[in-house]
């Protein structure tokens, strides 16, 4: 079976490397390419591709919101947010907005296939950098009670 992808992102050069490197893959076929969220939401809605990579800061409408209306038209969608970003405020965004991704521009080509991979079996992909600071922030909290867990 084949992924069908769309990529959407506002960077000719970025789209470009993305395609030529997924083009490699057997299993992963681009099949359309936007550059900014208006046009990606509309083409989601043409193409119903299994997979959106999607840019988090684009011109018309920022990746957040395009996976917003993607996901209100498509439920099934799957959509992974492309960013420079590894601020927790945008990763939440993203989790709240429905996406099952978020990659690291500066780790894509190491992270991109285990993503897409991993969202087409709906099970949730963040870069690794990404889970070191969602878990940073767990591990400096100090510990909480909790009787539910015990050593017995």
């Amino acid at each position: 079976m084949s992924i069908k992808l769309l990529i959407v992102d506002d960077y000719d050069a970025m789209r470009n490397d993305i395609k030529s490197f997924v083009s490699k893959q057997p299993d992963i076929e681009v099949v359309g390419e936007a550059k900014d969220g208006e046009t990606g939401v509309e083409l989601a809605r043409k193409l119903s591709p299994d997979v959106v990579l999607m840019d988090i800061s684009m011109p018309k409408l920022s990746g957040i919101e395009a996976a917003g209306n993607i996901l209100r038209n498509n439920p099934a969608a799957r959509i992974i947010i492309l960013s420079t970003h590894s601020d927790k405020r945008f990763v939440e965004a993203g989790l709240k907005a429905g996406v099952l991704g978020y990659v690291l521009k500066t780790s894509i080509f190491d992270d991109l296939v285990p993503a897409l991979r991993a969202v087409m079996a709906n099970e949730l992909f963040l870069s690794p950098k990404i889970t070191d600071v969602k878990i940073g922030d767990y591990t400096k909290q100090p510990p909480e009670a909790d009787d539910s867990v015990s050593e017995t």
